[in-house]
């Protein structure tokens, strides 16, 4: 292994590649996950270091990317759903997550990841990634969200995620449901914005009755007494005044301190 990582201060990375898998696939206890670690950590380090030289390091950077990725993949293959293979396929995933030519591929490999060790933490790094990506790519504006096909598939991963029992375990159990609260936020985000949508097109009634539910289930308090506001204040455009009526006696029941 030093002759492998003097071949990569000289500047000779197929060399020192080739070393690598030697060691690797010796399956030598004492050496092969050393060298695994080696190889990764070196070539990682040496594409921060590239990424911080601006353009002019663009296509070495895509060069020893290219290189990781090998290193990663080799690794995961070689040792399975251990520690080490499972940080490789993460280590992959997220050297591609960003690019968005490259986003089908990220997904695929979270996706195997998943099903390989859903109660690993690089599972859960992975689902989290995968869910962010998509989130990404909602409207920027609220009420842009309602019947946008960025939302409906960012909800179909979200129910992917969720019916995944070994997964949500290993949130609860190992990030006291870090993720499953992310979901919960995004999912906040597009029922608002479809209320958004429906107030914004003058349908004061059915943003009336979004605002209404999402008050009465929302737990936190701010939220919820907004969304009673914004349902009022629908009802009334409506010239639906008993609904209104209706409506400030649930919010005053929910929250009896209120200054409505």
């Amino acid at each position: 292994m030093y002759l492998a990582e003097v071949k990569r201060d000289q500047g000779k990375p197929s060399d020192a590649a080739f070393l690598y898998k030697q060691v690797i696939r010796s399956k030598d206890e004492r050496y092969a996950k050393q060298a695994a670690a080696f190889w990764m950590n070196s070539l990682g380090e040496t594409i921060a270091k590239a990424k911080s030289g601006g353009e002019a390091t663009k296509t070495l950077d895509a060069s020893i990317e290219k290189d990781f990725i090998e290193a990663s993949d080799y690794v995961a293959d070689n040792f399975g759903t251990k520690t080490e293979g499972l940080q490789a396929r993460l280590n992959v995933i997220v050297a591609i997550a960003g690019n968005p030519k490259r986003f089908d591929e990220a997904e695929g490999r979270i996706t195997k990841l998943i099903e390989a060790a859903p109660e690993s933490p690089q599972a859960l790094t992975a689902a989290r990634l995968r869910a962010q990506m998509y989130s990404d790519r909602l409207p920027k504006k609220a009420e842009e969200i309602k019947g946008s096909s960025q939302a409906e598939d960012f909800l179909e991963v979200v129910g992917d995620l969720r019916k995944n029992s070994a997964l949500m375990a290993a949130d609860r159990k190992l990030q006291k449901g870090s993720l499953s609260a992310f979901l919960d936020q995004e999912e906040t985000r597009i029922k608002i914005g479809v209320i958004a949508g429906q107030e914004k097109s003058k349908d004061f009634a059915s943003a009336a009755r979004g605002y209404e539910e999402f008050a009465g289930t929302e737990a936190k308090r701010e939220l919820s007494e907004k969304a009673f506001e914004s349902a009022v204040r629908n009802y009334l455009s409506a010239q639906d005044y008993d609904s209104a009526t209706r409506t400030i006696s649930k919010w005053v029941g929910k929250y009896k301190d209120s200054k409505s």
